[in-house]
């Protein structure tokens, strides 16, 4: 468990790791939540994506942070889901 400081989370959230964790901790949260939601089994998208049923149980863990963007993008393909980015100015 990482332990932030009371006066330091304005920083963090001002860190570009920090952001990308967080973006990909919730990526792969919404996924995991529609694979559950849709009642799909890892076998499958194993199947699918040409890959191990441990390498998606890895990829569906919010907590694992080094992800394969493509493979994630091609199980939201699979799941019907569109991932959009957007970028804006920072504050």
């Amino acid at each position: 468990t990482d332990y932030m400081p009371y006066d330091q989370p304005l920083a963090a959230t001002n860190d570009p790791l920090f952001r990308l964790q967080n973006h990909i901790e919730m990526l792969t949260a919404a996924i995991r939540d529609e694979i559950r939601k849709q009642k799909i089994s890892k076998r499958y998208l194993a199947q699918e994506l040409s890959t191990s049923v441990n390498q998606v149980q890895r990829l569906i863990n919010p907590k694992i942070v080094n992800k394969n963007l493509e493979q994630l993008y091609r199980i939201a393909n699979l799941l019907n889901l569109h991932i959009e980015v957007r970028l804006k100015k920072a504050a």
